[in-house]
């Protein structure tokens, strides 16, 4: 899940809790048809891959995906928030060149009491990066004070004004030695509203209770909390869930349907919600929900999208101001008929209405071989409005071995460009962390006007001994990068330099009129 932008509506985009479908909804399509493929410019040129993860020299390391963002006023920095999941510690890795070599900080965004951050939910990001107002970083991440995956996750929000080189870090959720019921939080996104005299921070996580099967508590829950300083302090959290009234008949008995993984973003419009499945008989294909609220959180509207596919996964959402007075908003996701077959499809959807209506999916996978999985998609807006999406992909076939492909879009996700293969070599996943468990997180990419900065897993320096999951990165890059923080700062101190020289000229004019004169009245 991933958040990127936040406007004047906050949105909640999660996973439908029971994956039924209308009956005969408009727009449902369980094979979407390919979307318009044709040039958006130039290509970019893929730059030389770099191990991102180069501070760390424990052969054991094993790093979990990647979330990162470019700084939108300095293209020569870029950040990651990653986690290895040997340690179970989080760590912000920084760029300062525009990608061409990274650093792990010192500082952590947890707490001592609660220094350990990974969760045991396959496709989750293990943290979540958005910017405030003036550089403000934040990070938000679970909360642990043993590493034991089987002790309760609380929920941290970390915020940093210098790039992560010192954190300040609030308790959103505290779970620590609950046990009446056990809960266990999964964090899941963050989003920043940097409208109004503080930032409105928004934190949303997948609350569940685990070795309860009956009552309120077995039922999984999604949640946000509100922080309206800064993310100093938290109000409650609030369930999104008993504000859905999308009831679907499944073989003629109703099912309310609830959200998983709750994903923020906002713009002036509504955001989706895609579900992973509970399996149930005669479960038609899987849905979209939107859930939007006007008043910072302490309601929701919760309505079904009209596209759906047979299997849905890792949805990611982001909104660009582009594309009309309410902007847009977009959607990408992992659907196919039959993902235990291995067919799976990278989808995308939008609205440009403020969510009041939807295009159809359509795939951004280019490739027609068949029973091909493309999984986990990650997705960014450029400040240009270019639209980054990156994924996972199976279609060299060179067994258990994906590549990173990528596809951008400049007219708002209406056309993309032929895909692009942006990894050097394909990644063997036969080691590493996920070659023995379900930890699979989506790549990262960072959207500046000059780039796309790319992340991913990576085990080319792993034996089976070591089983090494390090992070590598390069750029799809568009143009040359600034060399200084800004492009305008050159030009300023030009214009400032060019003033003071023809002040001193002007000056020294004046000086020597002041002389003449002078010479004259004593003649």
């Amino acid at each position: 899940m991933a958040v990127r932008a936040l406007g004047r509506w906050l949105v909640v985009a999660s996973t439908a809790g029971v994956m039924a479908a209308f009956a005969g909804v408009a727009g449902a399509d369980t094979a979407a048809t390919p979307a318009t493929f044709r040039s958006q410019g130039p290509t970019p040129r893929v730059t030389a891959a770099v191990r991102l993860t180069k501070d760390e020299p424990a052969p054991t390391r094993a790093y979990s995906g990647p979330f990162m963002l470019a700084d939108p006023d300095n293209p020569r920095v870029i950040v990651a928030a990653t986690a290895d999941l040997r340690t179970r510690v989080c760590y912000l890795l920084r760029s300062s060149d525009a990608g061409r070599s990274w650093r792990r900080l010192k500082a952590l965004p947890t707490t001592s009491a609660l220094p350990f951050c990974t969760s045991a939910n396959g496709g989750v990001p293990e943290a979540q990066l958005a910017w405030g107002r003036n550089h403000t970083l934040y990070y938000a991440l679970n909360g642990q004070s043993s590493g034991s995956l089987r002790t309760s996750n609380s929920v941290l929000l970390a915020r940093s004004t210098n790039l992560g080189d010192t954190w300040s870090t609030t308790v959103v959720d505290d779970n620590e030695g609950k046990t009446d019921p056990p809960t266990n939080d999964t964090v899941s996104s963050v989003a920043v509203d940097t409208e109004g005299p503080a930032d409105t921070v928004y934190v949303g996580w997948f609350e569940a209770h685990p070795g309860v099967t009956t009552g309120p508590n077995s039922v999984p829950q999604a949640m946000v909390a509100r922080s309206s300083d800064g993310g100093v302090t938290f109000a409650s959290p609030v369930d999104v869930d008993p504000f859905s009234q999308v009831n679907l008949d499944v073989n003629g008995t109703p099912h309310r349907l609830v959200m998983y993984f709750p994903v923020l973003a906002a713009g002036h419009g509504v955001v989706e919600a895609i579900g992973y499945p509970i399996e149930i008989t005669g479960t038609p294909p899987q849905q979209l929900l939107a859930a939007r609220s006007t008043d910072q959180g302490k309601t929701w509207t919760v309505s079904a999208v009209g596209v759906s596919a047979k299997q849905i996964y890792w949805p990611v959402a982001s909104w660009s101001p582009k594309g009309g007075s309410q902007g847009t908003f977009l959607v990408a996701y992992q659907g196919g008929v039959n993902q235990q077959q291995g067919e799976a499809n990278i989808l995308f959807v939008r609205s440009t209405d403020g969510g009041a209506s939807w295009s159809p999916s359509v795939r951004l996978d280019d490739d027609q071989v068949p029973l091909v999985t493309h999984f986990t998609p990650q997705i960014d807006v450029a400040p240009n409005g270019r639209v980054d999406v990156v994924w996972y992909d199976f279609r060299l076939q060179q067994g258990f071995a994906p590549d990173l492909y990528y596809t951008h879009s400049s007219d708002n996700g209406a056309t993309w460009s032929p895909n692009q293969r942006l990894t050097d070599r394909s990644i063997d996943f036969t080691l590493g962390v996920s070659a023995n468990s379900d930890v699979r997180q989506p790549p990262g990419v960072a959207s500046a006007d000059q780039y796309a900065a790319v992340g991913w897993t990576d085990t080319r320096l792993g034996t089976p001994e070591t089983q090494t999951q390090d992070l590598f990165g390069d750029l799809a890059q568009f143009s040359a990068i600034p060399s200084s923080k800004s492009a305008t700062l050159p030009v300023l101190a030009s214009a400032f330099a060019g003033l003071l020289v023809a002040g001193v000229v002007l000056g020294a004019i004046a000086v020597s009129r002041r002389r003449k004169g002078a010479a004259a009245g004593a003649g």
